[in-house]
């Protein structure tokens, strides 16, 4: 189980919903194919998550920095002004880059702890691609508040967030560009934060790379965090399978993805990640898929161990 979360505050305004649902969520007329609704919602989700200012649809030179640098940059929690500012380092190593990655920490796990604790920085100067890591703190990367939600990422939810906000002002500042390179990395939560995006936005990342991620909740049914967002499982059993579940959109996917997870995990149980990677297997048998089990558990030294092979199977899907 995960570290217990901490109640809204009365404060907090529920926001305008974006939902990642599955494929009846919506009704429809008995002709429609099952899979219609959902589709649709996704392809809006796509269009917010690809839209740029007018002129930046084109791949611009990106310049060469003699050395390797950070900058910290925050971003609104809402539009036009959010209730706080949302941290963001964004990593450039020197040399010609090559493309970008968008880095998705774990519930409660400080986006430095992944970049100073493991050798991203390092696998980042290496392939010669850019990092973006947002502060995505208490999130499980939700589309949506419900009346039952007692946890609240901000005022905008997690997912809704960075399809709306974080994206978009990226690619005003040259990042996450339609064609060019782009990528998603994360762990544990932020693994399922990957799923998400990656059924959001297919056009806009080449592959994915997902340690230690949950991707369906309906098996864990208990899971308090899960509860605090979409309500209690025996009371909304269908909220759980259809809203932001990515074991229920396997149909819909389309991004190569390395998927690993310590076999020895206590926090997460292996079968998250080998049971979606069998049904996406199933669903498409000609995606590239990896899958990498290894013995161990939930941490930092797991994760930084699969920066290697994660990186590998990144670059292989360039434009």
């Amino acid at each position: 189980m995960r570290s217990e979360f901490s109640k809204a505050t009365h404060g907090e305004r529920q926001a305008n919903s974006v939902r990642m649902t599955g494929p009846d969520r919506v009704p429809q007329p008995a002709t429609r194919r099952p899979w219609t609704a959902g589709a649709v919602a996704l392809l809006i989700l796509a269009a917010l998550s690809c839209g740029t200012n007018e002129g930046q649809a084109q791949v611009r030179e990106i310049p060469v920095a003699s050395q390797a640098s950070e900058q910290e940059i925050t971003l609104p929690s809402a539009l036009p002004s959010g209730s706080r500012q949302v941290p963001v380092t964004l990593y450039i190593p020197a040399g010609e880059i090559r493309g970008d990655v968008l880095v998705l920490p774990g519930w409660d796990h400080s986006r430095r702890r992944f970049l100073d604790g493991t050798p991203l920085k390092a696998k980042a100067d290496q392939y010669g691609l850019r990092l973006i890591c947002p502060e995505m703190g208490r999130t499980l990367y939700e589309s949506e508040y419900f009346p039952e939600t007692r946890l609240r990422w901000t005022e905008t939810p997690g997912l809704k967030w960075i399809v709306e906000i974080l994206i978009p002002k990226m690619q005003e500042r040259g990042y996450l560009l339609e064609n060019q390179n782009n990528y998603l990395l994360g762990l544990s939560t932020g693994a399922r934060g990957v799923a998400l995006i990656a059924l959001t936005s297919p056009a806009l990342f080449q592959a994915a790379a997902a340690f230690s991620g949950d991707y369906d909740q309906t098996k864990m049914p208990g899971e308090q965090i899960n509860v605090a967002v979409y309500g209690p499982y025996a009371q909304f059993p269908e909220r759980w399978r259809r809203v932001d579940n990515p074991q229920t959109l396997i149909p819909l996917w389309r991004t190569p993805i390395f998927l690993a997870h310590g076999h020895s995990d206590g926090v997460v149980p292996v079968s998250q990640t080998t049971g979606f990677y069998e049904a996406l297997r199933e669903a498409h048998p000609d995606l590239d898929l990896k899958l990498e089990t290894p013995h161990a558990g939930h941490d930092y030294v797991f994760w930084g161990n699969m920066l290697e092979p994660a990186f590998a199977f990144l670059a292989s899907h360039r434009q």
